[in-house]
């Protein structure tokens, strides 16, 4: 089986069983080494929107940084801008904060995927 193909099934599986990991980890990818691949980035953000609080959780349980940290970290100029609006008016960085992160990690409890508005 050739490395794309195994690659491609990992994906298909963990966005079955853990999509909410498997996206998170995605946006990791899109923002480790240098430089940020936006295409990937951008269609994470944009594509995953219905699931995107309980990524912002995932993330924040995975690489103990919020979203909203990953991309002020790693993106600059318009673009930053435009995509913390975005993560912003799904929810405010309060929702996946320290406070809320400080609270579960270390624990065995589930931490609860705060309601839409």
């Amino acid at each position: 089986v050739s490395p794309i193909c195994k690659r491609a099934a990992i994906f298909t599986l963990g966005m079955k069983t853990k999509p909410e990991e498997t996206v998170a980890k995605l946006i990791k990818t899109a923002c480790a080494g240098i430089g940020t691949d936006e295409t990937l980035l951008t269609a994470c953000i944009v594509r995953y929107q219905p699931i995107l609080r309980e990524v912002a959780l995932a993330h924040v349980e995975l690489y103990e940084k919020t979203l909203h940290e990953r991309i002020r970290s790693e993106t600059s100029g318009n673009y930053k801008t435009v995509l913390l609006a975005v993560l912003d008016k799904m929810f405010p960085e309060e929702d996946t904060s320290s406070g809320l992160r400080s609270s579960f990690l270390g624990t065995n409890k589930v931490m609860p995927v705060p309601k839409r508005r």
